[in-house]
């Protein structure tokens, strides 16, 4: 988590490197190249945390609710969980249509 202007906000970490600069470019492809992005969640800042061994590049992103504990996810009925799967399902055709397409290594 990291804290802004008296919020806590979501962050995510990578070592600094090819992993970082990768999540980077592929938030910057989605930012540029997306024309309506509400239904993803982009980051909001990035900035170098320096520990002692190393560097870990980290991205900020915007609290979007509450964070949902897969156990109780699971314990949810599927009609509780549809509303979130349509969301999910629109988020990538949104992908798909700005020619950006995700796959596995």
């Amino acid at each position: 988590m990291t804290f802004c202007k008296g919020r806590t906000l979501p962050s995510r970490s990578w070592p600094w490197g090819k992993w970082a600069d990768n999540e980077i470019r592929m938030q910057n492809e989605i930012i540029q190249h997306v024309q309506d992005t509400s239904s993803l969640v982009t980051y909001l800042d990035a900035f170098i945390l320096p520990r002692d061994n190393d560097h870990h590049q980290v991205l900020v992103f915007p609290l979007m609710g509450p964070c949902v504990d897969r156990v109780l996810l699971l314990k949810m009925p599927p009609t509780a969980r549809m509303p979130a799967a349509r969301k999910l399902l629109e988020a990538l055709e949104k992908l798909h249509q700005a020619g950006i397409v995700h796959r596995g290594e």
